[in-house]
């Protein structure tokens, strides 16, 4: 009886010193608990990972590393962000979520796009960016602006929109014509640069008087100019003179009224416009 209780202690003994025995460390062995086997200042070292806090989910606290407490299906659940992937910069490189490999004040750096805020679509309400809330097929959508080109001002090219480049000040600069205004045909409304709303063909059409583009000559007495202009000299200056339109521009009907008294009368059988003589001045 004394030996098995002898056999015992001894067979106790021998475990425990087994347990307490540290393991060999060995970076290509495997461990329990996710210890590990690391070099550290030239030594190695087994590593056991500090054990990691639990916390009760409860969504009015705040927990470390982004952890939020969110209702997932009627449960409650800690949710932990998941870590970004780090990427080397490499302008040839391709990388998720649009981001890019540039180069800034001579460092390569990766840059990622800021994410668009998304909005509610109301057509009472104002967007950044010129975004609009409009009706499309009988659902509202945000609608945003395409952005205009950009060009690099030079005369020698041709441009759209009926863009020019052109030199102001001694600098180049593109400029664009501005839109006119479009306005709907009515004949009772006014509208400018003496434009008439009037029927063709059945049609209402706004029609715009051509501008007549006079011409502007220097003065010269020995040049001949249209319209029966002429170069004369008043008090010592050059001018030009165009002469006032004669009154046989008009055809000769006793009904009509004519400008500057003129009158059309019979004489002889026929019909004359006749200009009154101006009364001479009395002293």
């Amino acid at each position: 009886m004394n030996s098995f209780k002898a056999a015992a202690i001894f067979s106790f003994l021998a475990a425990s010193q087994a347990l307490a025995l540290p393991y060999a460390c060995n970076p290509a062995h495997q461990y329990p608990e996710g210890v590990k086997c690391l070099s550290t200042n030239g030594a190695l070292s087994l590593v056991t990972p500090t054990a990691q806090a639990t916390y009760a989910c409860n969504p009015a606290h705040q927990y470390p590393e982004g952890v939020k407490c969110v209702s997932t299906n009627g449960a409650l659940s800690l949710v932990t962000p998941t870590a970004q992937a780090t990427y080397a910069c490499n302008p040839a490189h391709s990388y998720p979520n649009g981001a890019k490999c540039v180069s800034t004040n001579g460092a390569l750096s990766l840059v990622t796009p800021t994410a668009q805020a998304t909005y509610a679509c109301n057509p009472a309400h104002s967007y950044p960016e010129g975004v609009k809330c409009v009706s499309t097929n009988g659902g509202l959508s945000l609608v945003t602006p395409t952005p205009q080109a950009t060009y690099a001002c030079n005369p020698a090219h041709s441009y759209p929109n009926g863009a020019k480049c052109v030199s102001t000040n001694g600098a180049l600069s593109l400029v664009t014509p501005t839109a006119q205004a479009t306005y709907a045909c009515n004949p009772a409304h006014s509208y400018p640069a003496g434009a008439v709303c009037t029927e063709v063909a059945g049609s209402l059409t706004l029609v715009t008087p051509s501008p007549t583009a006079q011409a502007t000559y220097a003065c010269n007495p020995a040049h001949s100019y249209p319209n029966g202009a002429k170069c004369v000299s008043t008090n010592g200056a050059l001018s030009l003179v165009t002469a006032a339109p004669s009154a046989t521009q008009y055809a000769c009907n006793p009904a009509h009224q004519y400008p500057e008294g003129i009158k059309c009368v019979s004489t002889n059988g026929g019909l004359s416009l006749v200009t009154p003589t101006a009364a001479p001045t009395k002293a």
